[in-house]
C-alpha cells in the first residue's frame, strides 16, 4: 500500500485563519459543491496525479507514457 499527499486548495477570504478552515470545509461538503479537484501526490517516487473526483477524470498525470490506468 502506498503513501498519498492529497491536497485541496481554494482562494477565501475570511476574518481569521480559523474562519477560512470552517468554510472551506463547509464548501467541501455541500452536496453541490464543486470542490472535488484533488493534487495527489506518492510520497515514495514524487510523482503528482491531478483527479477530478466527481467525474472520475484524470486532469494531469505525471505517471509516463507507459502508465496503464484500471
Amino acid at each position: 500500500m502506498a503513501t498519498f499527499l492529497t491536497v485541496w486548495s481554494a482562494h477565501i477570504d475570511a476574518p481569521s485563519h480559523e474562519e477560512a478552515a470552517a468554510t472551506a470545509l463547509d464548501d467541501m461538503r455541500r452536496p453541490d459543491s464543486i470542490a472535488t479537484i484533488f493534487e495527489v501526490t506518492n510520497l515514495a517516487d514524487d510523482v503528482l496525479v491531478v483527479v477530478d473526483v466527481a467525474e472520475g477524470d484524470i486532469l494531469k498525470d505525471n505517471r509516463g507514457e507507459d502508465y496503464e490506468y484500471e
